[in-house]
């Protein structure tokens, strides 16, 4: 049988997501793996409008994408991320997850000041006369 394509000229299987990492990475091999938290607007029930959160899993493959992954995102880093849905089997156990094309970093959680208890400069007090 002739390979059939069933959307002819239709190559452009891509989605985007933007949220907040819920945990460190993990990293197996060649591949990382993380949970991207993200809310959708929803009409509720009594007619107002509300935040429905979405727990995303992600998956990456390329090694720039694993690299920036390694070197710079923690749990609750922000980012936005280009991605495609693969699905696949590991043994006899159906496993999915959204493979990152395209990444960009977001803001990092705030962990403090950075000069407290090492004796960086310190800041006179404010002239109160």
């Amino acid at each position: 049988m002739a390979d059939f394509k069933e959307f002819i000229g239709i190559e452009d299987n891509e989605c985007v997501f933007q949220g907040k990492v819920l945990a460190d990475p993990q990293f197996s091999g060649d591949y990382a793996f993380l949970t991207l938290r993200a809310t959708t607007g929803e009409l509720g029930g009594n007619g107002q409008w509300v935040d429905t959160p979405m727990e995303i899993p992600l998956m990456a493959s390329s090694p720039n994408v694993v690299k920036t992954l390694q070197n710079h995102v923690k749990a609750e880093r922000r980012l936005k991320v280009n991605c495609y849905y693969k699905a696949w089997m590991d043994g006899e156990t159906h496993r999915h997850a959204f493979v990152v094309t395209r990444m960009k970093l977001g803001r990092k959680p705030y962990d403090g000041p950075k000069n407290q208890g090492q004796g960086g400069p310190s800041v006179p007090p404010p002239n109160m006369g």
